[in-house]
């Protein structure tokens, strides 16, 4: 391997750091679209789950022992969902670091602190947490929904709902402890 005689000027540093800024900025809002793209699929499927049921089960036959592996596979897809906006969400929180980071290479941090008047660091790992939260629900409920309809045992339903719900709620704890550590350490 080759090393250059010429370290690199400070001019293609800096056009370096504001390509990193760049990109980091466009992954982030390329996360924050797919969070939104992961709900509206999750709940897409599992109303293809229920439809597939109903295809396969008559409205009589909509029992627990006679429907429990279409229950299943909408609770895949429930918690799946839920663990993929976590894992988005980390992203997010990675990538916010990133371009920190080269804003500061840059020179453009003050510039940013200056307009805004605040830096927002501390608070990278739980912005946006709760739009999440009401995403996890709004699949939960779905899933619940869907397992109280094709099992017609309701409690069994709301029992489905709550766990997925804490499910990603407690992924999204983690993410957000993680990263949380991160920025502490």
């Amino acid at each position: 391997m080759t090393e250059d005689k010429h370290p690199p000027e400070d001019g293609d540093q800096i056009e370096n750091a504001r390509l990193i800024a760049q990109f980091a900025h466009d992954d982030i809002w390329w996360y924050r679209s797919n969070q939104w793209n992961a709900v509206n699929g999750a709940l897409v499927l599992i109303a293809a789950v229920v439809g597939l049921t109903r295809m396969f089960v008559s409205e009589a036959d909509l029992t627990f022992s006679k429907t429990w592996y279409f229950s299943l596979l909408a609770c895949v897809v429930a918690v799946g969902s839920c663990w993929y906006l976590a894992h988005l969400h980390s992203e997010t929180i990675e990538t916010r670091r990133l371009m920190r980071k080269a804003s500061k290479l840059c020179g453009a941090e003050q510039l940013r602190v200056r307009i805004w008047q605040r830096t927002y660091e501390h608070t990278d790992h739980s912005r946006g947490v709760f739009l999440i939260l009401m995403m996890d629900l709004a699949i939960s409920v779905a899933f619940g929904a869907t397992v109280a309809y094709l099992t017609r045992v309701y409690w069994s339903g709301a029992i489905a709902g709550v766990v997925a719900c804490l499910i990603g709620s407690l992924r999204l704890c983690h993410v957000v402890r993680a990263n949380l550590r991160k920025s502490d350490a």
